[in-house]
């Protein structure tokens, strides 16, 4: 296991001589003293006890788990145990060690013993034969119960990500089987990619009930986080005897995370351990079902051959007998066990005998296959090859961020499956290239993905303005904005009916036409309700739409606040499912951000900050009330909104209001900002009736007006990142191409006065 990169453990007790003198000469009965303070209540107590010869009996109630260990590189003790359950002392268990299936790295300060998991015990009695090492402690875990969210067999969910058609079994994860997050403080770490899967054995009981799986996952991830020093736990996934799989190792189930659980070959593996011993007894068929499906999963995420053989760099010192020299170069089957890395026994000679078959079955489920793929990245093409196994042919295509077809790429077939695709003239935003083997049966398998994010605005420009309602052939209305306030990028957003309807003077800013412009953009989410808008439900009463979620408001509170019943825009009880929700709004405080408020003749919008502070911010100009608030939309102020601070001003137009300057001239309001609709901005456009604007209306924040220009040609520059899952490496281009114009301006921060 690598040391944590964020820096040293927390401090760990220590006892002092006379401590250490007192703890040996404890009352036979006397509880153990616990390792950290711990908080009463937590899921999972640890004691520890220094060790120099017997100790006696030590009575502690419902523990489950014994083990022990020493400072450093000391040589490994013998140690002998025995508990009390049930009124009945078991025979005396060697303990074993150094425990060879979790070792961490060579700056580990501690080494340990193989855990051994009893179930409930209530007293332990251990005996050390010969001289102890350094600092020798026996460990009692107490797991705690399990939580109330976690449910068992087939009811477990599916917290993996499908890898194309192959499906990945259910996980019991972190939170389900109560992971103190408090002692894994590790921080995770990540390889580029996983090359082999190395399965273990956690060397304990085989008998056991299926609810205390999760409860020996607590106990061996407190053994290896707090009593080992290692922060978390050692493994990736464990499973138990019941076919349970639990997420092991923190920092995401799906992720290339560098583990804890082969000494030398922790990077670009994943450690499977099966909970149990399986020296003289083979693993359950459902293990065995559970560890297939878990490895295929792997496999197919990272596509790697399940008889295939990958290269893999020791990345220790000094700390694996057969592999000492870090940096050395170890060829290592794609599935293997502890055992083709590290002198031990681990997995157990019956688990490892089924090997060679679970690779067979692993093979048969991954069907057709592309192999170590690898990407390449010329100009502005990206060429991905790799090797086919059972592949008949091969198609390629390229998808928009929304799924929607970019083109069609040929795939070549020979030793090697190679395609190319040119993402010089792709629309700004994120698209992606799948090229999917197929059998000589015509069955699909996984598809290799590469995402390609491009930035900078390639791509036709389009005529109309961020904060545009556009309407194409079909009566479909489109919000025209922008890409996570990308300069120059929009993506086109489907507005509903009634979410239209929040919009001031919606009717009189739908443009029409335009469709190859429009149609031309990446599509984005559909567009919310506008913030401050009142909506109410078939079924479910009142919501209002604040700081973009849509946050329920019972029909007292709506009195209260002083909102208007009868104002409210209708909506379906399935919109307001597909809506982001919000905390429940209640009364007694101010009005919620994207509300409107009157106070005397002055309208103020309510805002929040990005830490959520609220304060209010004036509209004071007439025409801008009317295209900024939501109709029917402005209450009454209370004291507690004038007890917030003033924000600044606000003047000017709506995004999307066409505007007419008292010199005749046209312009569009787009990200706050005015712009001068030009002659080739116009053209094909039947533009709705614009509005008499002041200089005031132009004007922002009491400044001159910010004057933009719209036009329809290419900008510059462009680039592009390429990733292919699988492969953390980024490939980066970039490109100039040449046009007309200017980008449009990164606009403001969030703004109730904006679509």
């Amino acid at each position: 296991m690598p040391s944590p990169s964020a820096g040293s453990p927390p401090a760990r007790p220590h006892l002092s001589r006379r401590e250490l003198g007192a703890a040996l000469a404890l009352p036979l009965a006397l509880p153990l003293v616990p390792a950290d303070a711990w908080a009463a209540g937590d899921a999972t107590r640890t004691w520890e006890l220094p060790l120099r010869g017997d100790t006696g009996v030590l009575e502690r109630p419902a523990f489950g788990l014994v083990a022990a260990t020493w400072g450093g590189r000391d040589r490994a003790p013998s140690v002998r145990a025995r508990v009390r359950r049930a009124g009945r002392w078991t025979g005396w268990h060697s303990l074993g060690g150094p425990d060879a299936d979790g070792l961490a790295n060579a700056r580990a300060t501690r080494a340990g013993t193989r855990p051994w998991w009893i179930g409930s015990a209530d007293a332990v009695e251990a005996r050390v034969h010969g001289a102890p090492p350094r600092d020798l402690r026996l460990v009692l875990v107490q797991p705690g119960p399990d939580s109330d969210a976690l449910t068992w067999g087939a009811h477990v969910q599916h917290a993996l990500a499908p890898a194309g058609p192959v499906q990945p079994p259910p996980l019991v994860t972190r939170a389900q089987w109560r992971a103190d997050e408090r002692a894994a403080w590790w921080k995770p770490e990540y390889t580029r990619t996983v090359d082999t899967v190395i399965v273990h054995h956690t060397d304990s009981t085989n008998s056991y009930s299926q609810r205390s799986g999760a409860a020996q996952v607590r106990s061996i991830f407190a053994y290896h986080a707090r009593s080992l020093d290692w922060g978390d736990i050692g493994y990736s996934f464990l499973i138990d005897r019941y076919g349970t799989v639990y997420e092991g190792r923190k920092g995401g189930a799906g992720e290339p995370v560098v583990a804890g659980h082969t000494y030398g070959f922790n990077h670009a593996t994943i450690g499977i351990a099966l909970i149990g011993t399986f020296s003289g007894t083979k693993p359950t068929p459902a293990m065995q079902s559970s560890l297939t499906k878990l490895i295929t999963w792997v496999l197919a995420r990272y596509h790697r051959d399940p008889y295939g053989r990958e290269v893999l760099t020791v990345d220790e010192r000094h700390v694996n007998p057969r592999h000492p020299r870090k940096g050395s170069k170890v060829v290592a089957p794609v599935i293997g066990a502890h055992r083709d890395f590290y002198p031990t026994d681990c997995c157990g000679s019956r688990a490892y005998a089924l090997l060679p078959g679970t690779r067979k079955l692993v093979a048969a489920r991954l069907g057709a296959r592309l192999v170590d793929p690898s990407l390449a990245v010329v100009g502005t093409t990206a060429s991905l090859r790799a090797r086919p196994v059972g592949v008949a042919a091969a198609s390629g295509h390229a998808v928009t961020s929304s799924g929607a077809p970019l083109a069609t790429v040929p795939v070549a077939l020979d030793s090697s499956a190679t395609s190319s695709w040119s993402f010089a003239n792709v629309p700004a935003g994120t698209s992606a290239l799948f090229v999917t083997p197929a059998s000589a049966s015509g069955v699909a398998g996984v598809p290799v993905e590469v995402d390609i994010a491009v930035t900078g605005g390639v791509g036709p420009r389009v005529v109309l303005p961020t904060g545009s309602f556009a309407v194409t052939a079909d009566g479909t209305v489109w919000l025209i904005d922008d890409l996570a306030g990308a300069a120059g990028a929009q993506e086109r957003r489907l507005v509903a009916a009634y979410a239209l309807s929040t919009f001031p003077n919606a009717s009189s800013r739908l443009i029409p036409g335009a469709d190859d412009s429009v149609l031309a953009l990446p599509l984005g989410g559909p567009a919310l309700p506008r913030d401050g808008s009142l909506l109410r439900a078939q079924t479910a009463g009142f919501f209002v739409m604040s700081g973009g979620r849509c946050c329920p408001l019972g029909f007292a509170t709506l009195l209260a606040l002083g909102y208007d019943a009868t104002s409210a825009v209708a909506v379906a009880d399935s919109d307001i499912a597909t809506l982001p929700p919000g905390p429940a709004i209640v009364g007694g405080g101010p009005h919620p951000a994207g509300s409107y408020v009157r106070d005397g003749g002055v309208v103020y919008a309510i805002v929040a900050s990005s830490s959520g502070a609220l304060s209010r911010r004036a509209v004071v100009s007439t025409t801008a009330v009317t295209t900024l608030v939501p109709a029917n939309a402005v209450l009454n102020a209370n004291n507690d909104d004038r007890a917030l601070p003033l924000d600044t001003w606000r003047r000017g137009l709506a995004d999307g209001v066409v505007w007419r300057a008292g010199d005749g001239s046209i312009g569009i309001v787009s990200r706050g900002i005015s712009r001068p609709v030009t002659p080739t901005g116009q053209a094909g456009l039947q533009l709705p009736a614009p509005i008499d604007a002041t200089a005031a209306d132009l004007g922002n924040d009491g400044t001159a007006p910010t004057v933009g220009v719209i036009v329809d040609q290419r900008v510059a520059p462009a680039s592009a990142v390429v990733t292919m899952l699988g492969d953390r490496l980024q490939h980066r281009a970039s490109w100039i191409q040449q046009g007309y114009g200017n980008p449009d301006a990164p606009g403001p921060a969030f703004d109730p006065a904006r679509p």
